[in-house]
């Protein structure tokens, strides 16, 4: 009888395949990322012959368990398929990037894309064709961004000269935490910094249509702020970001208000705002061509009215400056248009497994994105939650009446935020480690005012813009912006408005992935194990063994938590993401640190921190302490190179654990849990023996 009900249901999974096949797909691309060394480009072809090897050897035969190791053999040949995918993209990419901080050096290139920052911190400028002087050919980034304060005669497709520093990709603040060097590798960005003063040679390159888009861009931007004038900045900065994608003018009261009250995604374009533009480009053209009779009755209305919607949302994708998750939501919304065309239904779970697939085929390193994780957990809960509820919402619609017509949208509304706010919840919490409690009641009120009144606005407002005719609407997309960042100034400042959730660990986060897919997958044959990777993911939530030290790669903050939960922050000018970054993984914010100077454990010679009761780790400032440090402490941190230290203390030894500045520029950020029994478990980004990764090395390799 076990045996029966297993193969029911591998026979309904294998009905489903390929909703499975993004999942079994992204088995093989986690593998890949996951690997401390450059697997041989010949790794994934053996796997998947073996694989094949298994498949076939095992249909040779019958027996009891024979349909189960069938359906992990086939789940293994997808897995190596993905990690082949992963292995093919990282070799297509050629993206040097230089090896240690330059001082000083002339850069010339081509402006490739220019963010404004906030205030007077001037602009973040994307600059191709790179020459810097001094640096190898061979050896030169494809792509570098620097900062440069004065910027006020920059535009895209320019050729600038200009003094600056540069400094390689910086590394992971703490072992398994955001790899901007990596991010910045598939990104083709081979060195940040900074520029010394105003480019001084600025003259113009061969134009491209990117640089006419940005150049579009920049002047939609001018004439948003121009409109708005200087006592409308915050309507300004909204509608700004919902058109051209840029809100790094925003004022940081306002992104925090939209964080915590769970509005922060309005404001970066992805699927939210390509479905609302498809959506009324869709619904007024086909409205539009009813009205016609020849089109109506002759033409196929509807599948054009697909394809220009598609070709607004390509538009409005370009406009917005393309970044990952719009274009992956574009694909997916091509996905969705296509079906229409092909006489398909749109709206469906295989329609969204597909375009995952597609997705993680052509770009497979967006399985580590936030936008990716977070968009199709939402897209693929509602359409769960819609496909099997969708005879109840059939018979009430069927029923007349305008009032209950509000009514079921207004509970179509609550529906969906509830559905999207717990999908969401594990992939925030393990990204961003808060959760805005009231997520759910802002964007209750929210997300109509954007999706009816402010994006049609925009829509309408950059359509009628060479026109003269965007004033109205303009002041439209105004005013909704207005009320929608009124609502979230008014739930973020409501109690206990935000959980601040410690670091949940990546195995909590996978079982809670796989406990969504089981959701969509309940039956009888499944529900215990629906309820046994219930209490195991709700376990990791609070048992994953968190760091009590971390330490960046630069060495200028060691951050510890002590017994009574207090943060200290001991360093030198530590850098403000980091500070922000490591405390959010504690479910802490910045200005919860306390420094040195107000640490009661802390002196001129160092600080003596109590991680747990009689459990001290210590950072000593000077070699004459380092003997006591050993003695009393699980840990020790030296301030200063190990060879200030004699020769007596080097031959004494130490019986603890010891690290100093020159084991993090070796081995990169440093993680140290230490159990309240005093035994220390380090973690480092790079492993001791072997780190290789192109995107990813030790300078000193």
């Amino acid at each position: 009888m076990h045996n029966v009900r297993i193969g029911n249901v591998i026979d309904k999974m294998q009905e489903n395949l390929i909703i499975f096949l993004p999942l079994m797909l992204s088995i093989g691309i986690v593998a890949y990322f996951a690997l401390p060394f450059e697997p041989e480009w010949f790794a994934g072809i053996i796997m998947a012959l073996i694989a094949l090897n298994g498949i076939y050897l095992n249909g040779r035969v019958d027996y009891a368990g024979q349909r189960v190791l069938q359906f992990l053999f086939i789940t293994g040949l997808v897995a190596c398929i993905g990690f082949m995918s992963a292995q093919i993209r990282t070799y297509s990419i050629c993206a040097p990037a230089i090896s240690e901080e330059l001082r000083g050096v002339h850069i010339n290139g081509i402006v490739e894309r220019i963010d404004r920052l906030d205030g007077r911190k001037g602009s973040r400028v994307l600059i191709r064709d790179v020459y810097i002087d001094g640096h190898p050919p061979e050896d030169m980034p494809e792509k570098i961004r620097i900062r440069i304060i004065k910027d006020d005669h920059l535009e895209a497709g320019q050729r600038i000269s200009v003094r600056g520093e540069l400094m390689p990709p910086p590394a992971a603040v703490m072992p398994g935490g955001f790899d901007f060097q990596r991010w910045a590798f598939y990104q083709k960005i081979g060195a940040v910094g900074y520029a010394y003063y105003e480019p001084k040679t600025v003259f113009e390159a061969d134009f491209t249509s990117e640089h006419q888009i940005e150049r579009i861009r920049k002047r939609v931007e001018k004439h948003i702020y121009a409109f708005f004038g200087a006592e409308d900045q915050t309507k300004a900065e909204i509608v700004t970001a919902l058109i051209t994608g840029r809100k790094t003018q925003m004022d940081d009261k306002d992104k925090e208000a939209l964080r915590d009250a769970g509005l922060a995604h309005m404001l970066a374009i992805s699927g939210l705002h390509i479905g609302l533009i498809v959506s009324a480009v869709f619904f007024f053209f086909r409205l539009v061509f009813s009205t016609i009779p020849y089109v109506a009755l002759y033409l196929p209305s509807k599948k054009i009215a697909a394809m220009l919607a598609l070709f607004f949302a390509v538009f409005y994708v370009l406009l917005s400056g393309a970044s990952l998750p719009a274009v992956r939501a574009v694909i997916m919304m091509g996905i969705a248009m296509f079906a229409i065309v092909m006489d398909r239904n749109p709206i469906s779970l295989r329609l969204v497994a597909f375009a995952a697939l597609v997705i993680l085929l052509i770009l497979p390193e967006s399985i580590l994105s936030v936008s990716f994780q977070l968009s199709f957990a939402a897209v693929a809960s509602l359409v769960i939650f819609y496909e099997r509820t969708r005879l109840w919402w059939q018979a009430q619609y069927a029923q007349k009446g305008f009032v209950r017509r509000c009514y079921l949208y207004g509970l179509g509304v609550v529906a969906t935020t509830i559905v999207s706010t717990v999908a969401t919840a594990a992939p925030g919490l393990y990204h961003f480690n808060h959760f805005g409690v009231y997520g759910a009641l802002s964007n209750l009120f929210a997300v109509p005012i954007l999706a009816i009144f402010v994006m049609p606005s925009c829509l309408l407002a950059v359509i009628l813009w060479p026109f003269g005719g965007d004033a109205l609407f303009l002041k439209a997309a105004g005013y909704g912006a207005q009320v929608i960042l009124d609502i979230a100034h008014y739930c973020a400042n409501l109690p206990l408005a935000v959980l601040h959730q410690p670091y949940i660990g990546v195995w909590g986060f996978i079982l809670w992935t796989a406990l969504g897919c089981f959701i969509w997958y309940w039956s009888r044959q499944t529900r215990f194990v629906l309820i046994a990777l219930t209490l195991i993911a709700c376990g990791f939530l609070f048992i994953e063994k968190q760091y009590n030290i971390i330490i960046p790669s630069d060495f200028k903050l060691i951050s510890a938590r002590d017994d009574a939960q207090r943060l200290l922050a001991y360093g030198n000018s530590p850098s403000r993401f980091d500070k922000e970054y490591i405390s959010a993984y504690y479910g802490r914010v910045s200005k919860d640190y306390i420094r040195p100077k107000k640490y009661q454990s802390c002196d001129p010679d160092g600080c003596l921190v109590e991680l747990h009761q009689g459990v001290f780790m210590q950072i000593v400032k000077f070699p004459e302490n380092y003997v006591e440090a050993c003695r009393k402490a699980a840990f020790v941190v030296l301030d200063f190179p190990l060879s200030a230290l004699s020769d007596a203390q080097r031959e004494r030894g130490c019986r603890v654990p010891v690290l100093h500045r020159f084991d993090t520029w070796r081995y990169g950020s440093y993680g140290i849990y230490v159990s309240p029994r005093g035994d220390v478990r380090i973690s480092s980004l790079y492993s001791r023996d072997n780190y290789k990764r192109p995107w990813s090395q030790p300078s000193w390799r």
